[in-house]
């Protein structure tokens, strides 16, 4: 299950549109998807959050 999640955040929109969503060895793996989620958005301010109210005091 991993690698699958591993494979299908790796792989671009093209080659899952292609594979039905499912790709556990894309051919041309990038890491777009990682820099559309951590641009700047509300993901990146969640785990700010996160780490600050969760640090020790």
């Amino acid at each position: 299950m991993f690698l699958l999640c591993l494979g299908i955040s790796l792989a671009t929109k093209e080659e899952l549109g292609a594979n039905g969503g499912y790709v556990l060895f894309p051919s041309n793996p990038t890491f777009e998807s990682y820099n559309v989620v951590l641009s700047g958005g509300v993901v990146t301010r969640a785990a700010v959050v996160s780490v600050v109210i969760t640090r020790p005091v």
